[in-house]
C-alpha cells in the first residue's frame, strides 16, 4: 500500500514538473524576440524541452505505474532501454545546444580576428580557419542532430 501511495506521489510531482517545463517553454517563445539569439538556438531550446517534457510524461509515469504501483509488469530490458533513450537523448539535445553556442562564439571570433588581426600566428590561424572551414557540419544544428541521434542509439545497442 505504500508502494502506491509513493506511486502517486510520483506522478503528481511528475505532472507539476511538465507543467514547469510547459511554462518555461511558453516563456521563452513569448521573450523570443527580446533575447539576442539566432533562431539555431530557440530550435534547440525549445527541441531539449519538448524531450523533457516526453522524458517526465512517458517514460518516468511508465516506471512508476509499472514498478512501484505493479499495474503492469515490464521486463527489465524494457526499463532499461526506455530509461537510456531517454535520459541520453535529453543529455545529448543539452549537450548538443551548449556545442552550437560555443561554436557560433568561436566561428564570430574567428571571423573577428581573421578580417581585423594581421599580427596574429599561424597556429592561432589554423585554428580560426578550422572554425569557418567546418561551419557547415560541426556548427550545422541538423548535422549535430543526426550525430547526437546516432550517438544515442549506438550507446543503447
Amino acid at each position: 500500500m505504500a508502494e502506491i501511495a509513493v506511486g502517486w506521489v510520483g506522478i503528481v510531482t511528475n505532472v507539476l514538473a511538465s507543467l514547469f517545463i510547459v511554462y518555461s517553454a511558453k516563456n521563452v517563445q513569448r521573450r523570443r524576440s527580446q533575447i539576442q539569439w539566432s533562431a539555431r538556438h530557440f530550435d534547440q531550446l525549445d527541441y531539449a524541452l519538448k524531450w523533457s517534457l516526453l522524458f517526465v510524461i512517458v517514460e518516468r509515469n511508465l516506471q512508476i505505474l509499472g514498478g512501484l504501483c505493479g499495474y503492469f509488469e515490464m521486463p527489465f530490458e524494457l526499463r532499461w532501454f526506455l530509461n537510456n533513450v531517454f535520459a541520453i537523448g535529453f543529455l545529448a539535445a543539452f549537450i548538443l545546444r551548449a556545442w552550437l553556442v560555443h561554436y557560433d562564439y568561436h566561428s564570430g571570433l574567428a571571423l573577428t580576428n581573421l578580417v581585423s588581426n594581421s599580427e596574429i600566428d599561424e597556429e592561432q590561424r589554423s585554428i580560426y580557419q578550422w572554425f569557418l572551414d567546418n561551419k557547415r557540419n560541426y556548427g550545422a544544428p541538423k548535422y549535430m542532430t543526426r550525430f547526437a541521434i546516432s550517438m544515442t542509439v549506438i550507446i543503447n545497442l
